[in-house]
């Protein structure tokens, strides 16, 4: 063997031993990255914070919660109406962090369905969607939902006579401003329906209560008025004897009837 074969071939030797020990490096470091994360604890993950909820024991205290949630949304209505976003964007940060959760059903309070949670929080996903995009129809319609999920639950965490049908009632008359609004036909027609059906449900309650005889008979002839109505124009001049005559029958069950003990008003 030649000098410089022998050259050669010690020199292919030290690349082979050089490419072991490098190869060898790579993959151990790996191990040892692993190893010091394992034991400072840096891989795992931190849980995330469980949603906070609003304890049923205190029925004072939750009704107040919901009656600020009910004047919370009401003015976020009236200033997204107004076409003042940046107002409506804090309002909802605030209403997000402090009104956001429900009442956690229980066994106390079996007729309050924890699906209205779910609704909730569909409608406060699609409100701050609205509100980040300036849609202001869209936010009216996840208002308006919340609001009615709110007050119906407010309505069973309070000890009063009238039934919470009766907010329904308001409810179905906040729906029709809206669809009147947006200029929705269909939707007018069909909680015109709607208004005429829960009608049906609790007019006996209202005509068993003094003087709840005549606000039936005008609220009926209201109702045919409403029926008969082939357009959003024809319907708007009817809406504000509608919340009049509902406003009227919220004084009848106010009339002598209890109050719970965050003494709420039974303001719609």
């Amino acid at each position: 063997m030649t000098k410089q074969a022998t050259t050669i071939l010690i020199g292919l030797v030290l690349l082979t031993l050089g490419g072991l020990v490098l190869v060898s490096n790579l993959i151990s470091e790996p191990k040892k990255n692993a190893e010091i994360l394992t034991q400072s604890g840096a891989g795992s993950p931190k849980p995330l914070p469980a949603p906070s909820s609003r304890p049923v024991s205190n029925a004072a205290q939750v009704t107040q919660d919901l009656k600020r949630a009910q004047e919370q949304l009401k003015t976020l209505s009236d200033t997204i109406r107004n076409d003042e976003w940046g107002i409506a964007e804090s309002l909802f940060l605030t209403f997000e962090l402090k009104d956001r959760r429900l009442p956690t059903p229980q066994l106390k309070h079996p007729d309050i369905s924890p699906i209205l949670q779910d609704f909730f929080d569909l409608y406060v996903v699609q409100l701050e969607r609205a509100i980040s995009e300036k849609q202001p129809k869209t936010a009216q319609i996840a208002l308006n939902q919340m609001i009615g999920i709110v007050s119906e639950t407010r309505a069973r965490f309070v000890n009063r006579a009238a039934p919470v049908d009766v907010q329904r009632l308001h409810h179905l008359a906040r729906e029709l401003t809206l669809w009147k609004d947006v200029g929705d036909e269909r939707m007018l027609q069909a909680r015109v329906a709607a208004l005429g059906e829960a009608w049906n449900d609790v007019s006996p309650l209202i005509r068993a209560r003094k003087q709840g005889e005549p606000l039936a008979q005008k609220l009926e002839a209201w109702l045919v008025q409403a029926q008969s109505a082939e357009s959003p124009l024809k319907l708007a001049p009817l809406l504000p004897e509608l919340n009049t005559l509902l406003d009227q029958i919220d004084v009848l069950f106010q009339s002598g009837a209890g109050r719970d003990s965050g003494n709420p008003s039974n303001d719609e």
